[in-house]
């Protein structure tokens, strides 16, 4: 976790292997499904610790999907989790109550301005302030 985090013990890293029990320990959750080459994920990423002070009762996780090599080409590194929830874009940002998904919102191709409104709403209009 960077230094930025590092007080936030509401966000959390998960792979392959562990999400579904990093899931589990939550009742609401808000999973950042991302990619390490892709803009806007970056950009999510950087909301992320903003979200997590506003949002404080939730719990987030990190989840790299697809991440760029030294040579420039492009590995998934989360196939399972992938696979079974459908991620095809990036940054995708996946709410899930007592272990199952709620709701999903993909916001590529926003700014940082653009995303964060979007999840602020969505969060709002599940009733999650």
């Amino acid at each position: 976790m960077d230094e930025d985090n590092r007080e936030l013990r509401n966000i959390i890293d998960a792979d392959d292997g562990n999400l579904g029990a990093q899931i589990g320990k939550m009742k609401t959750g808000i999973v950042l499904f991302y990619a390490t080459w892709c803009w806007h994920s970056k950009i999510a990423l950087r909301l992320l610790p903003e979200l997590a002070k506003e949002y404080e009762t939730l719990g987030f996780i990190r989840v790299s999907i697809s991440e760029e090599e030294s040579d420039g080409s492009r590995r998934i590194v989360a196939p399972e989790t992938k696979k079974s929830l459908g991620i095809e874009r990036y940054p995708q940002w996946t709410v899930f109550r007592k272990g199952i998904v709620d709701i999903n919102l993909i916001v590529s191709e926003k700014d940082e301005k653009g995303q964060l409104a979007d999840v602020r709403e969505l969060l709002d209009r599940i009733g999650i302030r």
